[in-house]
């Protein structure tokens, strides 16, 4: 997710002295406000979503400082849960990669993931941008499916495909909100397909995964520095024969004055309940660990409120309490020269870890005074980044 601190670092590495690091990616950011970032809930006011045209699902490819993922999510029918990443970045323009990441989280807890990550250095997007194809990897866009083929690393080859069970929506008109208070310096950007079926395997050195089962896409966009546009991170992903919740929440720096966004939804098969700028999160219970010195949740609870398109008041909402053991927690400096990395976080702080836990968990539905509960599995994702 954060290739780009990585890739600024090594750009600013060979550019010149510890200075020119801070000055010259702006690892600093001044203080703008809270007024300055225009939310994407502004907009819901009036639109609390918007169903996905295909202009929406091409990538956008900015000729600036960016990052741009699209992230599908499979929860099979036995409880694994596999993430299948594609991370555009562009550093300063002077610097554009792609990479392919694959994490299996096994149903069986006591086996070890399984994380690959691999650079493509023969990419082009086509279709009017909505494909990207290189010469051992591809995703494609037909109609209402994804398909992913991608042998690029033999350590898990991918056939997989994604196709619509609700509608794809953005929060608001346009899913996006922005930041500076005269003009935009930058923005974030979501959108969503809450519900998909996904058929297909995957093939590891165990041998071949049958992953049919339930998923969620998410195409995101940050064009901007992404320790500018947030401080910290939390999704939410639950999936069920039933119901399919995701949330995305984002805490700005004090820059921003550590302003919460948050944008998310829940969908059944063919249609979407709510989605708005409703959804929250909160760590309910919390351990110091003492790698990354940073509080680690240990319990969370994810929340979704509004108002359905028959106009039933919708309320839902997910206690889950995380194993003693982690999925995985990952150091997204790991890679950069340890120098380096002291030079970054003594300048500006950050210090970017990211926390993964999948587990199950039930979604407690409230429709109209309705009581429901869900069984299903959660994946949640926490992101510090300073």
């Amino acid at each position: 997710m954060f290739g780009w601190t990585k890739n600024a670092s090594v750009v600013e590495h060979r550019i010149g002295d510890n200075t020119n690091i801070v000055r010259s990616v702006g690892l600093t950011d001044k203080h703008h406000g809270a007024a300055a970032l225009r939310s994407v809930k502004e907009q819901t006011l009036e639109t609390p979503y918007t169903e996905l045209t295909t202009q929406d699902q091409r990538w956008e490819l900015m000729n600036s400082t960016c990052l741009e993922m699209q992230t599908f999510y499979v929860t099979t029918d036995d409880g694994t849960i596999a993430i299948i990443d594609v991370v555009y970045s562009n550093v300063l323009n002077l610097k554009t990669t792609v990479q392919f990441n694959v994490k299996i989280f096994y149903g069986d807890e006591s086996k070890p993931h399984l994380w690959n990550t691999d650079v493509l250095s023969d990419f082009e997007f086509v279709n009017e941008q909505c494909d990207l194809v290189s010469g051992k990897c591809s995703i494609k866009l037909v109609g209402q499916t994804y398909t992913i083929k991608s042998t690029v690393n033999e350590a898990c080859t991918v056939d997989l495909s994604f196709s619509q069970l609700a509608p794809g929506f953005k929060v608001g008109r346009d899913g996006t909100s922005t930041f500076g208070a005269k003009k935009a310096n930058g923005k974030v950007k979501h959108t969503f397909w809450p519900r998909v079926k996904v058929e297909g395997t995957m093939t590891t050195r165990e041998g071949c995964m049958d992953m049919k089962g339930i998923g969620t896409f998410v195409h995101s966009l940050q064009g901007i520095k992404p320790h500018f546009a947030a401080a910290k991170w939390n999704f939410a992903n639950f999936q069920s024969p039933t119901y399919s919740a995701v949330s995305m929440e984002y805490t700005t720096p004090p820059s921003y004055d550590n302003s919460v966004v948050s944008v998310g939804g829940l969908a059944i098969n063919g249609k979407v309940v709510i989605a708005n700028a409703n959804s929250s999160t909160t760590h309910t219970s919390v351990a110091l660990d003492p790698e990354s010195n940073l509080q680690e949740p240990k319990s969370i609870t994810h929340t979704w409120s509004g108002t359905s398109s028959d106009g039933k008041e919708i309320s839902a909402e997910i206690k889950a309490v995380f194993p003693a053991r982690r999925r995985d927690r990952i150091d997204v400096f790991d890679e950069v020269p340890k120098f380096l990395k002291g030079i970054v976080a003594a300048a500006t702080g950050i210090r970017p870890y990211i926390y993964q836990n999948a587990v199950d968990a039930t979604l407690v539905v409230n429709e109209g005074g309705a009581v429901k509960s869900v069984p299903g599995r959660l994946m949640c994702e926490v992101v510090f980044m300073s």
